[in-house]
């Protein structure tokens, strides 16, 4: 499944999140850092986030000055699926489960 593919799957992303092509991660960093989110949001946003670069992102929301850098901490598995439905939970099982999961090289 590749990346556009988990972001389109995700459904507590697909009303509000900034989810266009090309991903513009700080654009969603700072709707993810935004006021109002749900647990589902906030979770499937982590999750975003952890794929796109393994990044310290509540440091660079910080550094933005964004409202709530805390809601960029690193995407925690136990915690999305204590609190996940089903069909969150098929969408990160079908990412793990396919190929292609990565949305560029890894740097050296």
């Amino acid at each position: 499944m590749s990346f556009e593919k988990l972001l389109k799957s995700l459904p507590s992303l697909s009303a509000s999140a900034p989810i266009e092509s090309p991903f513009d991660a700080e654009k969603f960093l700072r709707w993810q850092c935004s006021t109002e989110r749900t647990h589902d949001e906030l979770i499937a946003g982590r999750l975003v986030l952890s794929v796109w670069r393994d990044l310290d992102w509540v440091a660079l929301a910080s550094e933005l000055q964004l409202e709530a850098p805390f809601a960029a901490r690193r995407f925690c598995i136990v915690e999305a699926a204590t609190s996940w439905d089903a069909q969150h939970c098929t969408a990160l099982a079908g990412w793990l489960l396919e190929g292609n999961k990565f949305p560029r090289e890894p740097a050296d």
